[in-house]
């Protein structure tokens, strides 16, 4: 079944609303959310030519213009897809899923700063919010019921998103081990 770009976005924003259902995200990073998941499931978007968060960082660092903007959005978004739909892809990757965390965050925090006008404070609150906005993507993709594969993925590399998934199914996690 083939739908049209509204009905796309009718189905994810629903998918999106359902999920954040708890989340504190705005309307507007939900609507941004809602944007993401259809431009992510089009053929005919836009691409950027490298494969890596660092290639895009790269780009992102060496021009001063508007088009900086879009490449640290573009890193920002892949990051979040990533990480939200297919963490199990950055099992066999050298960098984790914190990495993902860490250059989407900064990378919508750097949006921000060039598109400020426009979005308002939605990319610095998506910076901020980037783990909430993970859950949200894990919640529309349906990984809530697989909380073993959660469970050994937060073991080898704690994050607060899979903290706070697993708390919300109810699971009583160990004490965070201090690093001393």
């Amino acid at each position: 079944m083939v739908l049209a770009q509204s009905e796309l976005f009718d189905h994810f924003q629903t998918a999106v609303d359902d999920a954040g259902a708890g989340l504190p995200l705005s309307e507007d990073i939900r609507l941004y959310l809602t944007w993401l998941l259809v431009e992510r499931v089009r053929s005919d978007r836009k691409t950027y030519e490298e494969d890596t968060l660092a290639e895009l960082y790269g780009r992102a660092n060496r021009t001063s213009s508007t088009y900086a903007a879009a490449v640290y959005r573009e890193l920002g978004d892949r990051a979040l897809y990533v990480v939200g739909f297919f963490p199990e892809s950055l099992d066999r990757s050298l960098v984790g899923t914190t990495y993902y965390i860490d250059m989407g965050s900064a990378a919508y925090y750097r949006a921000h700063q060039w598109m400020s006008t426009v979005f308002g404070s939605t990319f610095v609150d998506m910076a901020t919010k980037f783990e909430d906005c993970v859950v949200l993507l894990e919640t529309v993709r349906g990984k809530e019921d697989d909380l073993e594969a959660l469970y050994d993925q937060w073991v080898e590399n704690p994050s607060e998103a899979a903290e706070k998934r697993l708390r919300r199914a109810g699971l009583v996690l160990p004490p965070k081990r201090s690093l001393d």
